[in-house]
């Protein structure tokens, strides 16, 4: 009984899931579409100072607003962090900021670009299994910087790899 209650609830969530993404979608079919005047009253305004930035705001919150509805269907860190960037960049390109505003925007960019990389590094492949010293309990050998490839044929390799992970010397 408990386990069709749960299983009820979590139907109705994807329902509902799936119609806010779908006003979200209808939203920025809107948003793209009054895109198109804002392109003209930049052509027109071009000369003033803030007619770009207006218009790089419109722009971003479009860009913004596919990114989320992604993340809604298909979340995964990799998304989230897609997004997460989006906002610290338009937080920082539109907005008036001070110096040191600045440096802490463009210190979570690099931090929040270094996450991604490891993340998209450790789901690509198994990074810690490649590590041959992880396997040996006695610690890293000199043997063992020679061994961190996996394939015996590989350039860095320094001989025949057996099946523990370590190359024969």
């Amino acid at each position: 009984m408990k386990e069709k209650v749960k299983k009820r609830v979590q139907e109705l969530c994807d329902v509902l899931e799936y119609i806010v993404g779908g006003f979200v979608l209808i939203a920025l079919v809107i948003a793209i579409i009054t895109l198109i005047p804002a392109i003209q009253v930049f052509w027109t305004t071009r000369t003033g100072g803030y007619a770009f930035i207006i218009f790089l705001e419109k722009a971003f919150s479009v860009v913004i607003g596919i990114e989320f509805l992604q993340m809604l269907f298909r979340p995964n860190s990799e998304n989230v962090m897609e997004i997460l960037i989006f906002l610290v960049a338009r937080h920082m390109v539109i907005g008036t900021t001070t110096p040191y505003q600045d440096f802490v925007s463009v210190i979570s960019v690099g931090i929040l670009c270094m996450l991604r990389r490891y993340l998209h590094d450790t789901k690509d492949r198994n990074v810690w299994a490649k590590l041959s010293w992880n396997k040996n309990p006695q610690g890293p050998t000199v043997a063992d910087d020679y061994s961190v490839n996996e394939k015996a044929d590989d350039k860095y390799a320094v001989g025949e790899n057996d099946n523990t992970g370590h190359t024969k010397i």
